[in-house]
């Protein structure tokens, strides 16, 4: 996979396309001397920090994620969907893809530090991650018979597609049709792909938590997840989990932030009101 990928020249330097803005949990660590916003920690795993890491890249946030391991801090820095800065420690094998899959195969808790950043000793060529966390995804062995039991006949979208680095053409050609919803059968019958590699690229989505069930478009899914909502959330929920994150995103609660916190914080912000009135006007037009 890593020279197909390589030779369609994807693993590009950042460009408008990539900034893209997603929304997470925030709160206060107390062991900082100022305001950090970061996200939930998450248990160790095998696919924990690689879902931590696809998540922000995806969605463009600036921050550094964090894993805490029996040796030390391993931290990584993100912006605008590329790894800007590595300090992995000194056992961390040598090339920038190398280093990422080091990182993913780390156990520990693991979080993400929303506006921070490394020290500029620590900065790399900019690169994008996508290639070497699918080669770690992959790694797992995940079983695809298990996935087709679970979804059976119902339809699937992809809430946040991954970016062209880490699919090949046809599979890009997949992930496109899953902007609406599919079932596994329609899929096959489109003859993109054959059965056993469709099945690995839906196991490869849903391992990223970005396969849905049951909803008529990505788009929508994502809005969801946004407002950490299940697709069963009434109007009344929607209504009360953006007020709760509205609140949870004003800059009253992050006294101490910096300016890139703050401009983070505006960004997040923007993406949870998007997805409220996404969602409102979709409820709204399913009670008619």
């Amino acid at each position: 996979m890593k020279s197909s990928l390589q030779f369609n020249g994807l693993c590009a330097r950042p460009n408008e396309i990539d900034l893209l803005i997603f929304s997470f949990r925030v709160n206060q660590d107390p062991l900082l001397h100022s305001a950090t916003i970061v996200t939930a920690q998450r248990l160790p795993g095998p696919l924990e920090i690689a879902q931590l890491v696809y998540e922000h890249t995806a969605r463009g946030h600036r921050g550094l994620i964090e894993v805490e391991t029996a040796k030390g801090h391993l931290r990584l820095q993100l912006g605008s969907g590329f790894v800007l800065a590595m300090d992995l420690g000194p056992h961390a094998p040598a090339g920038s893809e190398s280093q990422v899959r080091y990182l993913l195969r780390a156990r520990g808790m693991a979080r993400f530090r929303l506006g921070q950043g490394l020290s500029g000793r620590f900065a790399i060529d900019p690169f994008r991650p996508d290639a070497g966390i699918r080669q770690h995804v992959e790694a797992q062995n995940l079983s695809t018979e298990r996935l087709r039991e679970r979804v059976g006949q119902k339809s699937l979208t992809v809430s946040l597609p991954p970016h062209p680095s880490a699919l090949f053409s046809e599979e890009r050609e997949i992930v496109s049709w899953l902007e609406q919803a599919q079932t596994i059968e329609q899929l096959l019958q489109r003859g993109a792909l054959p059965s056993s590699r469709l099945l690995r690229l839906l196991v490869y989505l849903d391992a990223l938590g970005v396969l849905v069930v049951g909803l008529a478009t990505g788009q929508l899914a994502a809005a969801y997840a946004l407002l950490e909502l299940p697709a069963s959330a009434t109007s009344s929920d929607v209504k009360s989990a953006y007020r709760r994150l509205a609140r949870t995103l004003h800059p009253d609660q992050f006294p101490g932030a910096s300016s890139a916190e703050l401009r983070a914080l505006s960004d997040r912000f923007a993406a949870v009101a998007a997805a409220y009135r996404l969602l409102s006007d979709a409820l709204a037009t399913r009670s008619e």
